[in-house]
């Protein structure tokens, strides 16, 4: 066995693995590792259509991995007194939008939960305005069956970082400084949610006096 074939079973092992990592970041990583074997095998062996592939395969994972920890930093800039979301980011992926633009609708089925990385969003029945650091479409998660409670509205253009609900479990699960975190925030809203009706009931019987 010379050295190219082992150099494409090191390229081989390292792809194969990939495919067994559950974090977006260390996958990436050995796709990279294993391209660039790749790429080293198929020219030392002078296939050049393989290098052409392989190239291909490897700037599609480097602009993946270098978007990943852009959000990264942005979501550590923007994090709320101190709380640590890096372990989410593997999972995350980048969406913007345009004021006006409307990311979810009331009784919409919830797929994604939303972190803003930076504008606002406006939370229509709630009279809500989310900024930079705010979770957004958490909710739907508790709901029995997993619709959206409210209607999203940007405010302004706003990028997000959007991560799935079965990622979401995930993280819920391996953070229980996470899963606080979330709960504190439902309490939070639901407080805010009962002041308001009661001062609106409130208002409505000042008036009808």
């Amino acid at each position: 066995m010379d050295g190219i074939e082992l150099l494409g079973y090191l390229a081989a092992v390292l792809l194969i693995a990939s495919f067994f990592e559950q974090t977006m970041m260390q996958l990436r990583c050995l796709a990279i590792a294993g391209s660039l074997a790749f790429i080293a095998c198929a020219a030392l062996a002078e296939v050049w259509p393989m290098v052409a592939l392989c190239s291909v395969v490897l700037s599609i994972n480097l602009y993946r991995l270098w978007q990943a920890k852009r959000i990264l930093r942005e979501v550590k800039s923007a994090s709320p007194l101190g709380l640590r979301l890096d372990f989410m980011i593997p999972g995350m992926g980048s969406v913007t939008a345009h004021r006006g633009h409307v990311l979810f609708n009331k009784g919409d089925h919830a797929k994604m939960v939303y972190y803003i990385l930076s504008g606002s969003v406006r939370v229509a029945d709630r009279g809500m305005v989310l900024g930079k650091g705010e979770m957004l479409g958490e909710m739907a998660m508790f709901t029995a069956d997993g619709k959206r409670t409210d209607t999203a509205i940007c405010a302004t253009d706003v990028e997000l970082a959007a991560i799935d609900e079965s990622a979401m479990w995930r993280v819920l699960q391996d953070s229980p400084e996470f899963g606080l975190y979330l709960i504190r925030r439902l309490v939070g809203r639901s407080v805010s949610a009962n002041a308001a009706g009661s001062a609106n009931r409130g208002g409505v019987a000042s008036l009808a006096a």
